[in-house]
């Protein structure tokens, strides 16, 4: 063999290099996967090896395709024929090439070594006229010419599946068990195991377990006990068993069968007792495993005995039973179980079929009898009252496995024969098992009836049920037909023929047709292949393709390409887009040479290089004397300094300007701008700091001026950041940048806006400033009003009025951080001692004033006094509420006159303008003064309010102490320690 396949190399090699060498000289090289193209329908040149085993090599030499393990197509070729008494031969031979559509083998291909050269002679025994095949294993011989033999039975003589004299498929060795069958007479050996037959229903193989290494095997020294089935390349083995024992899961069992192909002491020779094992089965709704082993390598030769071991697990002990429902020898698509599940079941009582070989049949007034040959039928005669049919119920084995799907259909074609037609009408009906003994006549059936049907030709009628739809989803087990439902009537006789049972979708019943739609093209058709149009079922959608016919070509225009200088041209032709088919071929036209003309000089610039005098073709662009380049004469540049980062660069001969970025060397650009150094830290810089207490809280960072000397006024500036809150959550930083305010010998920068919630609020400032072009900081002063308070505190010496004011100051800004509830967990107070404490002004002494009247109204009066207010914010500030219902004129003209005497006892004015909306739906606006010091707190303020000079109010007099009047809790404590503090700031500041 290896010796025909180097010579087989050889001569492809050859043949491949002739072909491609006559290919190039018409024009083409057609790829493998456009061989139709070459090919056409079929191969042409095509040449087939036999590999042995029944199947070909193919390489068809047109396009170069290769094919490979392709079945051989044998057919009957010669041989001797037989007669009566002498037997013949039949040669099988190789008779096909290979489909390029299909890729099978078939008879038209062409081949250029006779295609195949497989043969086999078959002996033939004698013959005589006719067989008749009788469904059983057997046939009846009819012969003219020897009576000794005529209508004598014998058995099939299979070859390749079929017998050899009356044609008969194989329909597969199936040793179930049942009542009757062969292999219940058997002698089976066991080991370490029972065995027991159980033949009721559908019949078993049964026993206990008791031992290691356990297994059935039938008697091989018995030459009478044999399966004699012929192994065709599609056959499997397939056993149905279930397996019970004590302690272990069986889910992933490993079964094992032992073919035998001889007997006596043969059967343990070399090749005669042959293993086939899996782990892998299907365990359905019984609980049997199904174990399926394909046996395709055993092919040709014939099984004689079987044994089966329920577990391959060495010599471990096992207690527990068996049940072995079936052993099959057979093709793999007429399994008793089949492999894969269908969405139609087909019963058609054929040979082979399961309905024959597998499932009993009951009935009641009727018997019956199994007609397999031809179409396959089950017959019998009726003879009494509510006749039926009906699979065997008693146990699991006979199961159709059928899963019902929406949509499906029930049908059976019946002939009905009586000898009286009872007056109320055959009515047929279907019941559907869906579990077995006693449970199929409780919860376990379904019950569908029909009076619809229809007959054909031949006398049968096809009855026809839609599937019950709350039976969708469940698995069909079993089935029984009743023939007429005349319970009530009395017995009937005649017989009758059922051809098939069907359930499925409509379209694919027996007979039944596909209401196709119009169709889609799914691939178009080109000049070059065929198309393809898809038409689908507009019932059950299953589709079909037919074939769309080769296109004329897709006539273009192959433009005309004109001759360059250099290159030929070509004159216009035509090809097909889709194929390339040259339709007219283009001629072509020579070259036209090269036309000479003079590149002048350039002169070169400040940026851009220049050119000598050089030569070019003015067709083709073509160089046919090269310029050189003449290198820029660069720019004479002059430089104007901007600011402290760019400068001016232009150029003294163009036009060439730019703004650009200093360049330093030796710290001076160019342009004469001396470099900018880092900013440089202040080692021993000093901030002092001081309050101011106004109606708000300000601190004063002061810089002493003899720190400062050199530095650049403009350039001085306070960076401060203070740290916000919500609560005590800090939620970011808010950063202010404070300008020098000259005091003296110090500058201030003054940091204002805090109010009584924020004096343990921490402010950082850093100072900036500039001096002889460098630029410095100093160290980061962190600082607030409760360090300087705390500093007051514990400086020994510090008058007793400032510590009081601090100790109050510290217990008016905890006090309202408690009623804002700001930074609660920060209290201002919070580190404060016994000892500052006792300069606390106790609250219990603090008293509010009363002042609170209104007098001279005037005659005229547009605006009264709605309500007075504090507000205890970033500054301290009397809120004036009026009451503009009645006024008429433009808001922007009125404002609020005051009067008061200052902590010094000066009397000073004031004015508050811009009233804002307070309760705009009331007409209620409000003016805010904020001008009171802390120490002024407790003054009496007058005022009046007036519009472009005029008083339209009454006279006010109030104070801020006033507002403390009647306020308890919180609020009540809050402005105890507001005017403690102001009391404190008045005796300080007196």
């Amino acid at each position: 063999m290896k010796a025909m396949k180097l010579l087989r190399s050889l001569c492809m090699t050859l043949l491949i290099l002739g072909l491609l060498c006559s290919c190039a000289a018409i024009g083409f090289a057609a790829p493998a996967e456009e061989r139709s193209a070459v090919c056409g329908d079929t191969h042409l040149d095509l040449e087939t090896w036999h590999e042995e085993d029944g199947t070909h090599y193919a390489f068809c030499y047109a396009c170069r395709t290769e094919i490979t393990n392709q079945e051989c197509v044998i057919a009957a070729t010669g041989g001797n024929t037989p007669n009566c008494t002498t037997g013949g031969t039949r040669i099988d031979s190789c008779v096909g090439g290979i489909n390029p559509v299909s890729k099978k083998i078939d008879k038209d291909a062409h081949s250029l070594t006779g295609g195949c050269s497989y043969s086999e002679t078959i002996k033939v025994p004698a013959t005589h006229d006719y067989y008749i095949n009788n469904g059983d294993g057997t046939h009846t011989i009819s012969c003219t010419c020897s009576s000794s033999v005529n209508n004598s039975v014998e058995k099939h003589t299979y070859h390749n599946g079929k017998c050899v004299l009356c044609g008969a498929s194989h329909p597969g060795t199936l040793m179930d068990f049942r009542a009757g069958s062969p292999e219940t007479s058997y002698f089976w050996a066991a080991n370490s195991m029972t065995v027991q037959m159980d033949t009721a229903g559908a019949g078993y193989m049964k026993g206990e377990i008791n031992g290691p290494d356990p297994y059935v095997d039938m008697n091989h020294d018995n030459i009478l006990q044999r399966v004699q089935h012929p192994i065709a390349k599609e056959d499997v083995v397939q056993v149905r068993v279930k397996l019970s024992l004590n302690g272990v899961d069986t889910a992933n069992s490993r079964y094992g069968v032992y073919i035998g192909f001889a007997s006596g002491a043969a059967y343990w020779e070399a090749g005669n007792m042959i293993a086939v094992t899996t782990t892998e089965s299907v365990i359905d709704e019984d609980g049997y495993a199904i174990v399926t082993i394909p046996l395709k390598e055993y092919a040709g030769r014939t099984v004689q005995y079987a044994r089966v071991d329920f577990m391959e697990w060495g010599k471990d002990s096992y207690t527990g039973s068996y049940a072995i429902d079936y052993i099959y020898f057979g093709n793999k698509n007429s399994v008793p179980t089949p492999l894969t599940s269908s969405a139609n079941l087909l019963m058609d009582f054929k040979e082979g079929s399961r309905e024959v070989t597998r499932y009993s049949w009951l009935a009641s007034s009727m018997t019956v009898e199994m007609n397999p040959t031809g179409n396959g039928f089950v017959t019998g005669t009726i003879n009494g009252q509510d006749p039926y049919i009906t699979m065997e119920t008693a146990d699991g084995s006979a199961n159709l496995g059928h899963k019902i799907q929406a949509g499906q259909i029930m049908q059976l074609r019946v002939k009905l024969q009586l000898n009286e037609i009872p007056a109320l009408g055959s009515r047929y009906a279907f019941y559907m098992g869906f579990a077995t003994g006693d449970a199929y006549y409780n919860n376990g059936i379904g019950y569908v009836t029909t009076t619809e049907y229809k007959a054909d030709k031949d006398g049968y009628v096809i009855i026809t049920a839609p599937v019950p739809e709350d039976r969708v989803g469940q698995t069909l087990r079993n089935i029984r037909f009743d023939f007429a439902e005349w319970k009530e009537s009395t017995a009937l006789t005649g017989s009758y023929s059922i051809d098939y049972f069907y359930i499925g979708t409509p379209c694919e019943a027996p007979g039944a047709q596909h209401s196709w739609d119009n169709g889609t093209v799914t691939t178009p058709a080109t000049c070059q292949k065929q198309g393809t149009k898809t038409f689908t079922c507009t019932s059950c959608k299953v589709t079909k393709t037919e074939s769309i016919p080769l296109t004329d070509h897709t006539e273009v225009i192959d433009k005309a390409v004109a001759a360059t200088c250099t290159t030929a041209g070509k004159t216009e032709g035509k090809h097909c887009s889709v194929c390339n088919t040259v339709l007219v071929a283009q001629q072509t036209v020579p070259a036209k040479g090269h036309t000479e003309v003079i590149d002048k000089a350039v002169a070169a610039t400040c940026t851009a290089a220049g050119k000598t005098e050089g030569k070019h073709c003015s067709v083709c662009n073509t160089i046919l004397v090269a310029q050189q380049t003449v290198p820029p004469t660069g720019h004479k540049m002059g430089y104007t300094p901007v600011n402290a980062q760019t400068h001016i660069a232009k150029c003294s001969v163009c036009s060439y300007q730019k703004e650009e970025a200093h360049s330093y060397v030796a710290g001076v650009c160019v342009c004469g701008q001396k470099e900018i150094i880092d900013p440089v830290l202040l080692e021993n810089f000093v901030i002092n700091h001081t309050l101011n207490l106004a109606s708000d809280i300000s601190v004063n960072f002061a810089v002493a001026k003899t720190q400062l000397e050199g530095f650049d006024l403009s350039s001085m500036y306070l960076e401060c950041s203070l740290d916000t809150y919500s609560g005590n959550t800090q939620t970011g930083s808010s950063k202010v940048v404070l300008q020098p305010v000259d005091q003296g010998n110090y500058y201030y920068f003054t940091f204002e806006g805090l109010n009584a919630t924020m004096m343990n609020d921490s402010i950082t400032a850093v100072f900036h400033g500039t001096k002889a072009g460098i630029p410095y900081y100093s160290p980061a002063d962190v600082y607030s009003v409760a360090t300087y308070a705390y500093g007051r505190l514990n400086t020994e010496g510090t008058d007793t009025a400032l510590r009081t004011l601090c100790a109050d100051l510290l217990r008016y800004g905890s006090m309202a951080q408690s009623f804002k509830g700001y930074r609660t967990d920060a209290l201002a107070d919070a580190k404060m001692t016994s000892a500052h404490k006792a300069y606390l002004t106790n609250l219990s002494s603090v008293t509010f004033d009363s002042v609170n009247k209104t007098t001279a109204t005037p005659a005229n009066a547009t605006v009264s006094w709605a309500g007075k207010s504090l507000i205890m914010d970033s500054k301290i500030a009397i809120r004036y509420i009026v009451d503009l219902s009645n006024y008429k004129g433009d808001i922007a003209d009125l404002e609020l006159q005051l009067t008061y005497v200052d902590n010094k006892g000066v009397t000073k004015t004031a004015t508050a303008k811009d009233p804002v909306a307070y309760k705009p739906e009331l007409n209620y606006y409000a003016f805010d003064f904020s001008e009171l010091l802390a120490a002024e707190l407790r003054q009496t303020v007058t005022c009046a309010v007036y519009e472009s000079g005029r008083r339209v109010s009454a006279v006010m007099q109030y104070s801020a102490s006033t507002y403390g009047n009647g306020k308890t809790g919180t609020l009540g404590t809050l402005c105890k320690a507001l005017m403690a503090y102001s009391d404190s700031a008045k005796a300080y500041f007196k």
